[in-house]
């Protein structure tokens, strides 16, 4: 029986808790994250810090890398990756990638945190 599978759109923060979220709830479900960004899992609500210079470095507002979820927590994460067309009927996201061709990712369940 193939494994179900989780995209979710947006790495940020609120992307990466529902990512950690539906791992603990089924262990075997493929996850994938697109981020369009080269960052993942930092809070937006601290940007304001960064840009008042009260927070010196950006990479401050990261609670995890892209790593540390692909290696810890058994999640795909694909930074760099743009979401720019989800077609429900297909059940599919086409994304744009800055080092390769353009993909187009499968889905069971499509989770939006952008």
């Amino acid at each position: 029986m193939p494994r179900e599978r989780l995209l979710i759109i947006g790495g940020v923060a609120a992307g990466m808790s529902a990512a950690s979220r539906a791992r603990k709830l089924d262990p075997r479900l493929e996850i994938t994250v697109l981020e369009k960004g080269h960052h993942v899992s930092y809070g937006t609500c601290g940007l304001p810090y960064y840009l008042s210079g009260q927070v010196a470095e950006a990479r401050e507002l990261v609670v995890y890398t892209a790593e540390f979820f692909r290696d810890k927590r058994n999640i795909d994460v694909r930074t760099e990756h743009e979401a720019v067309a989800i077609e429900p009927g297909r059940k599919q996201v086409h994304a744009l990638c800055k080092a390769s061709q353009p993909v187009a990712l499968p889905y069971d369940k499509l989770v939006v945190t952008t």
